[in-house]
């Protein structure tokens, strides 16, 4: 009994404890969860108040909070944002420097440091921020970038130059070429602007067609040209046979109106490139269009008898005839828009000699009658470029003829104006009439072999036999 009462009380007393410790640990597991809760409604409550830019309210809300857990990324991000958003940068200094003695080697939080050291002008601060973070990701692009936008941003243009150029030492490229061109052109400093669209090019053939608008849209802006050919000079110092370098050169030079000089240099850009006259050919038309025809005579010479091209030689023909009519040499070109003519029959070159032609004689010789037949024969050419012009002056021809009152030409130019739009479908379709007509002149023969048929449809059976539809 004594024994039995022993084990009783020991069980009793077993209960006592557990059931003190079980509610305990109920309740700090309640409580736990409760501020998990409440820690969790308050940091999305926060979140809304960033959300709708009241900023005030949402440090005010994540102080506490930061104070509660300061090794909390997520609070401390928050208050970070909040800070930045309400230019409170002395307080983001704080937060970022305490989160900088646990993560020293954080190079986001470095770059964020520099960024509030710049808002507040402190220069060498930011420099020194801005170094850390260089060093802890050397390799990181998107690092150069973010501090280079940051110094133009400040007005620090220098400094984001020499960030860029230590990006492409430090990444063994040209990533940043383009970045600092457009920095050099801001700040007006064209000759390196020129340097670093070679650098960007590299050795990319394919880059060129950038490379060239970007010179050539500063060479047309015009502004300090002495820079960008004293970059382009230098470029081709260091490689004689840089094609692009001389290429843009001669360009320069032209813009410059320098002709003689440019003629010698794309003399050169051609062999270089291997254009067998093209951009000789290329370079006599703009003479041609800036009213140069000595010059364009020149070009256009040198191509007919040192190049030789099957492909290049009418074109250049036609350039020197034409510019042989802008100097008024009117005889002489005529004779070589037939020389084209004669050679190179029922080309482009062909046909626009034609029109030229019947031009010379209309307009500068005042030869109506003679120019007609030219304006006449690029009607049958209706897929020429000059083909509406010749119908145009062929109209007015004849309207010169009707106010002289010629007599002779009265009955022509009446037949034309009654059929002048059959007359312009000819040329343009190449269709006629004479299929219809010669088989109407069957059918009358037909007729008048058998003095007339009775039985029509007997006659139409004879027309059919003779058109070989019916055998017999």
């Amino acid at each position: 009994m004594v024994r039995g009462g022993q084990m009783l009380g020991k069980s009793v007393l077993k209960k006592s404890l557990i059931l003190p410790f079980f509610f305990t640990l109920f309740f700090f597991v309640l409580t736990d969860a409760q501020a998990q809760a409440d820690y969790r409604g308050k940091l999305r409550q926060a979140e809304g108040l960033l959300y709708e830019k009241k900023y005030s309210d949402a440090i005010e809300m994540l102080k506490p909070l930061y104070s509660q857990y300061p090794d909390d990324l997520e609070i401390a991000s928050l208050l970070k944002t909040a800070y930045y958003e309400s230019k409170s940068y002395p307080d983001l200094i704080l937060i970022l420097e305490r989160l900088l003695e646990k993560k020293p080697y954080e190079w986001e939080l470095w770059t964020e440091l520099g960024e509030a050291h710049l808002k507040l002008g402190e220069d060498e601060k930011a420099d020194e921020s801005f170094d850390r973070a260089l060093k802890i990701a050397p390799n990181n692009p998107e690092l150069y970038q973010r501090v280079a936008l940051n110094y133009r941003v400040t007005g620090f243009t220098q400094k984001a130059i020499e960030t860029y150029k230590l990006g492409n030492r430090n990444l063994g490229g040209n990533i940043f070429s383009m970045d600092l061109v457009n920095l050099h052109q801001a700040s007006r400093d064209f000759k390196s602007a020129v340097e670093e669209y070679f650098n960007f090019m590299g050795n990319d053939p394919r880059r060129f067609d950038i490379v060239e608008k970007g010179i050539k849209n500063l060479i047309q802006g015009g502004e300090d040209l002495e820079a960008v050919e004293l970059a382009l000079n230098e470029t081709i110092e260091k490689d004689s046979t840089n094609k692009y370098a001389y290429k843009l050169y001669g360009d320069l030079v032209l813009a410059r109106g320098e002709m003689d000089k440019a003629f010698e240099i794309y003399r050169i850009v051609d062999l270089l490139w291997e254009g067998q006259g093209g951009y000789i050919l290329n370079f006599a038309l703009e003479c041609q269009k800036r009213e140069l025809y000595p010059l364009a005579l020149k070009a256009c010479e040198y191509l007919i008898s040192d190049y030789r091209n099957p492909r290049l030689v009418p074109k250049a023909r036609l350039c020197q005839a034409s510019s042989l009519k802008g100097l008024k040499r009117f005889e002489d070109a005529v004779e070589a828009y037939n020389g084209i003519i004669s050679d190179h029959k029922g080309t482009e070159e062909a046909i626009l000699s034609y029109f030229s032609i019947g031009e010379i004689r209309f307009k500068e010789l005042d030869q109506a009658a003679e120019a007609f037949p030219w304006y006449k024969k690029v009607t049958l050419y209706p897929g020429s470029a000059v083909y509406p012009g010749a119908l145009v002056r062929l109209g007015k021809w004849i309207a010169n003829v009707e106010r002289l009152e010629i007599e002779a030409y009265q009955k022509v130019i009446g037949t034309m104006r009654n059929y002048w739009y059959g007359i312009v479908n000819y040329f343009k379709h190449r269709l006629t009439n004479a299929a219809s007509e010669g088989f109407n002149n069957k059918i009358n023969v037909i007729k008048r072999k058998a003095y007339g048929y009775r039985d029509l449809e007997y006659f139409k059976l004879k027309i059919l036999q003779s058109c070989g539809w019916k055998s017999s």
